[in-house]
């Protein structure tokens, strides 16, 4: 089984900045909204384990990245996105990050993309999300 890790920097009401790792050696950038309770929409997910699979989306209509059994949410997804006006809650990918502004986050999500295709073919994907403790 592969899996890969998104280890965020902080937890406050800021814009959550963090880099998603995926063996042996694709790192990105993340992008999520700021810890509110969970709240759908206006909050990035809880820490913890949770299993990445490809599935059809309804809002864009093809197959992305999904987090499965994340508690309190549904179509929790891993997509490209610039700023948190991009996410209703979802995980952005980029190449780089400044202030909260990813960049390049197509081919981030490509390259991410095509290491959860291979690591699919192998068998079942999760992700550990957690907190950078030198944060």
């Amino acid at each position: 089984m592969s899996d890969f890790r998104i280890v965020r920097d902080k937890m406050d009401l800021t814009p959550t900045t963090g880099t998603l790792y995926c063996p042996p050696d694709l790192s990105l950038f993340t992008l999520e909204l700021p810890w509110v309770n969970n709240s759908p929409g206006v909050s990035c997910i809880p820490a913890g384990k949770y299993r990445c699979i490809f599935s059809m989306s309804a809002r864009w209509k093809k197959l992305m990245p999904e987090l499965l059994n994340v508690p309190g949410r549904a179509s929790i997804r891993i997509h490209g996105g610039n700023t948190t006006a991009d996410t209703e809650g979802c995980i952005l990918l980029g190449m780089g990050s400044l202030g909260g502004v990813l960049s390049h986050s197509q081919k981030a999500l490509g390259y991410f993309t095509d290491w959860l295709s291979d690591a699919l073919r192998e068998g079942p994907v999760n992700c550990e999300v957690e907190y950078n403790e030198r944060a």
